[in-house]
């Protein structure tokens, strides 16, 4: 599992946050790098830090072939 995590202030809401995790899933699903391939993200709020920040998480399962 790969795990990408969106920071944004507090200021700008969810939205913004969500917004960004929204365009990391979709750039990263269906690629393949050496073999590697990423599978569909998953975007997961989870919400404020305490006071600064937004925190929005991107779990991306992943599928890797070993052909020995």
């Amino acid at each position: 599992m790969i795990q990408v995590q969106v920071f944004t202030p507090t200021e700008q809401g969810a939205a913004t946050a969500l917004g960004i995790a929204d365009d990391v899933a979709t750039a990263l699903r269906g690629v393949t790098v050496s073999g590697v391939v990423l599978k569909a993200a998953s975007v997961i709020p989870i919400g404020r830090d305490g006071v600064d920040f937004f925190q929005v998480n991107i779990n991306v399962p992943f599928r890797y072939d070993l052909i020995a």
